[in-house]
C-alpha cells in the first residue's frame, strides 16, 4: 500500500530530506516576515493590520514550521510527515477560507511538493537503514 513512498536510493533520500528542510525553513521565514510586516504596518487610523492574537498565531506557526524542519534535519520520519501534513492542511484551510494569496500559490505548491518529497526521503532513509530483522549479535562463551 505504501510502496509508492519508498524508494531504493540512500543518496537520493538524503537529497530529498535536505530539500524539504530548506523548504520548511523558507516557509517559516516567509511566515515570520509576513507576521512582522502585518503587525508593524498600520491602517489609516493607526491600528496594526493584525491583532495581537493573530500575530501570536503567525509567530507560533513559524516556530512550528522551523521546529519540524529541524526534525527533518535530524532525519526523523514523524517530523517529515508532520511538516508536510501541517503545511498542506494549513495552506488548504487558508485558501478555502479566502485568506490565501493567489499570486503566491505557485511558490506554496513548490514548497509543498518539496516537503512531500522530503517525507518520501525520510521513509526511504528509515527503510534502508533499519532492516526488518536485524542480525543478532554473536555471543561467545569462554
Amino acid at each position: 500500500m505504501w510502496k509508492f513512498l519508498i524508494g531504493g536510493d540512500l543518496l537520493r533520500s538524503r537529497q530529498r530530506m535536505r530539500n524539504a528542510w530548506i523548504a520548511g525553513f523558507a516557509a517559516a521565514a516567509i511566515n515570520l516576515a509576513v507576521a512582522l510586516m502585518s503587525y508593524l504596518s498600520r491602517d489609516p487610523e493607526g491600528h496594526p493590520l493584525v491583532s495581537g492574537w493573530q500575530f501570536a498565531f503567525l509567530m507560533t506557526e513559524a516556530a512550528l514550521l522551523a521546529a519540524l524542519s529541524w526534525g527533518v534535519v535530524k532525519r526523523q520520519r514523524v517530523a517529515a510527515a508532520g511538516l508536510f501534513l501541517y503545511f498542506a492542511l494549513s495552506e488548504a484551510a487558508a485558501y478555502a477560507l479566502g485568506w490565501g494569496n493567489w499570486t503566491a500559490l505557485p511558490v506554496r505548491l513548490l514548497l509543498g511538493y518539496l516537503m512531500f518529497q522530503g517525507m518520501r526521503g525520510a521513509f526511504t532513509y528509515y527503510q534502508l537503514t533499519h532492516p526488518a530483522y536485524p542480525e543478532a549479535p554473536s555471543q561467545t562463551n569462554t
